[in-house]
């Protein structure tokens, strides 16, 4: 009898470890929950004028520099952002699936010299579920962002989740204990990187 409760104990313990490390992995498909905006063909960006930064590769298979990338990839872009650079950056996220999503930002002023973050996107969509005789099929998007922010996770006494805190723009900070979150207007992404 108590062999059955070591191993029902064991078994929740594992779960509980798996959602919380599941819990700390941020959403990466952060232009895809946003309103959808089908892509040109064509930029008409100079991209001569804007500075080159590194491209990103978050894939599951690097679980060793994962983490220290994505500090690394929210760093560059904060500071981009606060300096109010025009830059490019391009990362690729992975579904839990292995989905690729390949997403370019560009830091840069719009028309009105207002500056803002524009973010386009391919990704691979699958019907295996729904039409497993269809093949996969590459779609891009794009969207615009009129901020970027910092945010802190806060969470209840228990330490659980409770909702993302703005971090003030002035508060310094090092990478590993804030995240990027992107706004249009408003209305904030749901999802955070």
């Amino acid at each position: 009898m108590q062999k059955k409760y070591f191993i029902v104990s064991i078994l929740i313990l594992s779960i509980a470890f798996a959602l919380a490390f599941l819990m700390r992995v941020p959403n990466t498909n952060v232009v895809l929950s946003q309103s959808k905006e089908t892509l040109p063909n064509n930029s008409n960006r100079d991209l001569s004028l804007y500075e080159q930064g590194k491209t990103y590769d978050f894939s599951w298979s690097k679980l060793k520099t994962l983490r220290a990338e994505r500090e690394e990839f929210r760093e560059y872009l904060w500071q981009q952002w606060s300096k109010q650079r025009r830059t490019t950056v391009t990362a690729t996220f992975y579904s839990v699936e292995g989905d690729p999503t390949t997403s370019t930002y560009y830091i840069e002023p719009d028309e009105s010299g207002r500056w803002h973050i524009a973010v386009e996107s391919e990704c691979c969509w699958t019907y295996a579920m729904l039409k497993p005789k269809k093949q996969r099929e590459r779609r891009k998007y794009s969207a615009t962002y009129s901020d970027l922010e910092r945010v802190q996770e806060v969470q209840d006494k228990n330490g659980l989740f409770l909702k993302w805190k703005e971090v003030p723009t002035d508060k310094q900070l090092a990478p590993q204990n804030y995240m990027l979150r992107l706004k249009k207007g408003d209305e904030k992404s749901p999802n955070v990187f």
